[in-house]
C-alpha cells in the first residue's frame, strides 16, 4: 500500500493544484547519482587521464591547481567549466549530488596519489610521426 506524502508536502500539492501522489512516485523521478569513478571514465579521463594524473588537461591529483583545490572551487570548475582553458561546464550534465560525490572522489584520489598509490603513467614509447610537411620522432 503506498504511503501518503508528509503533511507539508500535502499542503504544497493542494496549494499548487497538483493531484496527490504517493511519495514513492515523486522520489522515483529522481535518478540515483552515478558512481564517481564511472563519471571520470565517461567525462573526465579524455582530458585529465584515467587516473586523473593529467593529459591534455592538468592533473587533478597533485598539489598544483589553476583555479583552487577547495571543494567549493572544484565544484564550481565542474559546474561552470573554464572556456578559455577548454574545460567544458558539466552543470547541466551532472546533478548536484554527482558533483559532490565527484569532488570527494577527486580529493580521495589526490590523497592516494600523495601516498604513492597512484603513479604517473609512463610516456608513450618513442615513435616516428609523418605529417604532410615533416617527419619527426618524439623522444622522452
Amino acid at each position: 500500500m503506498p504511503t501518503s506524502p508528509p503533511r507539508s508536502l500535502s499542503r504544497l500539492i493542494v496549494l499548487l493544484g497538483l493531484p496527490a501522489l504517493p511519495v514513492g512516485l515523486i522520489a522515483a523521478d529522481v535518478p540515483a547519482p552515478r558512481d564517481p569513478a564511472r563519471i571520470v571514465t565517461l567525462l573526465c579521463a579524455n582530458c585529465h587521464g584515467s587516473t586523473l594524473t593529467g593529459g591534455a588537461g592538468p592533473s587533478l591529483v597533485d598539489s598544483y591547481w589553476n583555479h583552487g583545490n577547495t571543494s567549493e572551487n572544484i565544484a564550481r570548475s565542474i559546474r561552470s567549466g573554464w572556456p578559455l582553458s577548454r574545460m567544458p561546464p558539466f552543470g547541466r550534465t551532472l546533478s548536484e549530488a554527482e558533483i559532490d560525490r565527484l569532488v570527494a572522489y577527486i580529493h580521495h584520489q589526490g590523497e592516494e596519489f600523495a601516498l604513492g598509490n597512484i603513479k604517473i603513467p609512463p610516456p608513450p614509447p618513442d615513435q616516428t610521426i609523418t605529417s604532410e610537411k615533416a617527419t619527426f620522432r618524439l623522444e622522452s
